[in-house]
């Protein structure tokens, strides 16, 4: 059994794994090192401007990738980031194109569905993760106690009488009333 990360070692995983698209990363591990790294921004950009900012394009690759792990742990491609970010960068041209009543609407649309899909990709960060092995790698140890499948109950018909074997688990009974 393994123990459990402690939040400082949470974090040093989250910026060790500084260009790793690949993997998988759990909701408390992706939670500790977002919160943590905005905080860390947040401060000083307070002390100094210059320095938040600086701090906040550091914080954009590993950010950005601890998302995309974040997606693959939930069992989508990290390429879906993409979307929202698209889909407002077409909407943003569209408006400020010459002939803005043509635009106006399309701009709008797309510019609400990427909210809506930035909103989606939010979403899947508080959701629990994947809970077997999937494309993106193996279920994280701190989860294989938690998501390890469960025993199915012997199957029952309706009267309570067992099933006879696996085909009948998987075909409907039909014609038996």
């Amino acid at each position: 059994m393994t123990r459990e990360k402690t939040l400082w070692e949470l974090y040093k995983s989250g910026l060790k794994k500084y260009f790793n698209f690949r993997s998988r990363s759990t909701r408390k591990e992706f939670w500790v090192f977002v919160l943590a790294t905005q905080l860390c921004v947040v401060l000083l950009t307070a002390a100094d401007p210059m320095l938040g900012t600086a701090a906040a394009l550091f914080a954009f690759i590993p950010t950005l990738s601890a998302t995309v792990r974040r997606l693959h742990d939930r069992g989508y491609s990290g390429w879906w980031i993409a979307l929202p970010y698209a889909l407002i960068f077409v909407g943003t041209g569209l408006l400020s194109t010459e002939d803005e009543e043509t635009y106006s609407a399309a701009s709008k649309i797309l510019d609400a569905a990427g909210l809506l899909a930035l909103l989606w990709i939010w979403l899947q960060t508080f959701l629990r993760s994947f809970p077997r092995e999937n494309p993106w790698g193996p279920v994280p140890d701190n989860l294989k106690k938690d998501c390890a499948p469960a025993l199915p109950a012997p199957l029952k018909d309706l009267r309570g009488a067992p099933l006879e074997g696996p085909e009948d688990a998987v075909k409907p009974r039909l014609g038996k009333h």
